[in-house]
C-alpha cells in the first residue's frame, strides 16, 4: 500500500505516501511517523471526527503504535490560471500572478471613458461607457428629454414641470406628455377637450382658456374617455362657460378622474333669465335688464357661487317652483329690481330681492 516516502529531514524519518485514509489504515501501526495522503474521501459535510465518512487529503501523524491514533494537515496549494478563471474550487490558493491574469478582467474597464449617456441611462451597459463627471452637463440636454443642467427653464420644461400646450378653434385629445393645456384663438362654436385613458395615478392636468377664446354659446367642456369617471359620475363632463375660466384635473388610483371646485376665478356678464350655478355671472345691466320669466339650468351647479339677476318687468315674474325666497324684500314692478340667487343642493335655490 506504500506508495513512495520521502525523508523528514528535520528528524530523519521518513514520510510516507498513501492513496487515501483507508490505505493509510491498512499499515502497520508506528510511532511518530508522519503520512501523506494523497486524496480526500468520503462525503465532505460528515468528517469522520463526527462519525462520518469523510476524511481529507494532507499529512497525518501517527503519535503511537498502539492503533491509529492520527492527527492531520490539510495543507492547501496554489490553483492553476485555469481553476482561477473557472472560480470553482475553494480549497486552494490564488497567488498574484493568476490573480493578475485572470480572464475575469477582460470584461472590467480600466478607466472611465466618455460614452452615450442615453444607452448608459436605459441600462445598456454592453453599449456605453460611463460618462466622465466634466461631461454630464452636455450630455443631459433636451434631445434626450433629460434635464438641462446649463439652463434651469430648459430643464424644468423638459422634465414637464413648467409646459404648455396649445390648441386652436377644434376640439383637442389630451397627450401623456402634456401638463398645461390652454386655448389660443377664439372659439366660432363650441368645444371639447377629451381627456384619455392610461395616465398616470397622480397626474395633474391645467385646462385653461387663458386666450378668452370663450364666448356666449362657445363654451369649452372637458370630457374623459368612454366608461371613466369625473367626479364619481359616468361619462361625466364638466363645462367652462366663461371666458379665461380653468380647471385643475387629477388622475385617481382607479384611472378615473377628478376636478377642483374653483372653476372660473372671475366674474362675466351674461344676458337673459336662464340662470346657472357653474361660474360666477351678472345677467343682465342696470340699462338693460330683463323682463322674462326667471328658469333655471343646474348642470354643474357649483357651492358657493352667487348671481346677480338686473330685472324690470310691468308684472311679478314666476321662479322654479324649487326656488326659496330668503328675507322680507318683494319684487316691485316697472322698476329695477336686483335679485341675487344661490343654489344650495339638488333643485333648490334660495334667492332674495333688492328694490333698485
Amino acid at each position: 500500500m506504500k506508495l513512495f516516502a520521502f525523508l523528514n529531514i528535520e528528524s530523519g524519518t521518513e514520510i510516507i505516501v498513501v492513496a487515501n485514509y483507508s490505505a493509510l489504515l491498512l499499515l502497520p501501526p508506528q510511532t511518530n511517523v508522519f503520512y501523506w495522503c494523497s486524496n480526500s474521501q468520503g462525503t465532505i459535510w460528515l468528517p469522520g471526527s463526527a462519525g462520518g465518512t469523510y476524511y481529507s487529503s494532507g499529512l497525518y501523524y501517527c503519535a503511537s503504535s498502539i492503533g491509529p491514533i492520527l492527527q492531520y494537515l490539510e495543507v492547501p496549494y496554489q490553483a492553476t490560471q485555469i481553476e482561477v478563471d473557472a472560480g470553482i474550487i475553494t480549497d486552494k490558493f490564488v497567488t498574484p500572478n493568476t490573480l493578475e491574469n485572470a480572464s475575469k478582467w477582460l470584461t472590467k474597464q480600466n478607466t472611465i471613458t466618455t460614452g452615450s449617456i442615453s444607452e448608459y441611462l436605459r441600462g445598456d451597459l454592453s453599449l456605453a461607457t460611463f460618462p466622465t463627471i466634466p461631461s454630464i452637463a452636455g450630455l443631459l440636454v433636451a434631445s434626450l428629454n433629460l434635464s438641462d443642467l446649463t439652463n434651469v427653464a430648459t430643464a424644468r420644461v423638459n422634465l414637464e414641470l413648467d409646459k404648455n400646450t396649445t390648441f386652436g378653434d377644434a376640439n383637442y385629445t389630451v397627450l401623456a406628455s402634456d401638463k398645461t393645456i390652454s386655448t389660443s384663438v377664439t372659439f366660432t362654436a363650441p368645444r371639447t377637450v377629451t381627456l384619455i385613458d392610461g395616465l398616470n395615478v397622480g397626474k395633474e392636468l391645467i385646462i385653461s382658456d387663458s386666450f378668452q377664446a370663450i364666448n356666449g354659446v362657445n363654451t369649452l367642456t372637458i370630457a374623459v374617455p368612454s366608461g371613466k369617471k369625473l367626479n364619481g359620475v359616468l361619462n361625466g363632463t364638466v363645462v367652462i362657460n366663461a371666458p379665461g375660466g380653468w380647471r385643475r384635473v387629477k388622475v385617481d388610483a382607479l384611472g378615473d378622474f377628478s376636478f377642483d371646485a374653483g372653476i372660473s376665478r372671475i366674474s362675466t356678464s351674461a344676458t337673459g333669465a336662464v340662470i346657472n350655478f357653474s361660474s360666477t355671472q351678472v345677467f343682465n345691466t342696470v340699462a338693460a335688464p330683463s323682463s322674462a320669466n326667471i328658469t333655471d339650468d343646474l348642470t354643474d351647479s357649483r357651492i358657493g357661487i352667487v348671481q346677480k339677476i338686473y330685472h324690470n318687468s310691468g308684472t311679478e315674474p314666476t321662479f322654479p317652483v324649487d326656488w326659496v325666497r330668503l328675507g322680507s324684500g318683494n319684487y316691485t314692478v316697472s322698476v329695477l329690481n336686483i335679485i341675487y340667487c344661490e343654489w344650495v343642493s339638488g333643485t333648490r335655490v334660495e334667492y332674495w330681492i333688492v328694490r333698485g
